[in-house]
């Protein structure tokens, strides 16, 4: 049976029109992600599942497709949370226009109030983060002559891996 925690967040990406894939470990998620990469120009953070991965990271600046771990990820509103420092560029999840993020199924949590005690507790990183992004969906804005624009702040497609 599933987390109850899992299938809020798995129905909360399929409404704000999130790209999805559960799979089992991480030998299915690096082949998942293999394929979705394929020969793009991609940025990526250093995390362990990356290295069993063939590919050549290009600068953020210059990539197609941004690779990330989300830190946390939130069930309610289907919110993934970035934590950025070494090895983990703020540049390599906000410049490309389409973004893959893993989330471990052990990260999600109910809430943004559940998330961030965990991480001030001192069961996440030893010092308290200078800078949490959070992502929900693909950037959009409407600011400019009230016309929604997707992808202006951050990449505009969005595809989650979970495992």
């Amino acid at each position: 049976m599933r987390d109850d925690h899992l299938d809020l967040f798995i129905t909360r990406l399929d409404e704000i029109g999130v790209e999805l894939d559960v799979v089992k470990g991480r030998r299915e998620a690096v082949s998942r992600i293999s394929e979705l990469v394929g020969d793009t120009q991609t940025c990526y953070w250093k995390h362990p599942i990356f290295k069993k991965m063939k590919f050549e990271g290009v600068a953020a600046e210059n990539a197609e497709l941004s690779l990330v771990v989300a830190d946390f990820a939130i069930a309610e509103s289907g919110t993934v949370g970035l934590v950025h420092g070494p090895g983990k560029a703020a540049a390599d999840g906000l410049l490309p226009p389409r973004q893959i993020v893993v989330v471990e199924e052990k990260n999600i949590k109910n809430t943004l109030r559940d998330a961030l005690m965990e991480i001030y507790s001192g069961n996440g990183p030893r010092e308290v983060p200078a800078n949490i992004v959070l992502v929900t969906g693909p950037s959009k804005t409407a600011d400019i002559g009230l016309t929604t624009i997707i992808g202006v702040h951050s990449p505009k497609e969005l595809h989650v891996v979970i495992m």
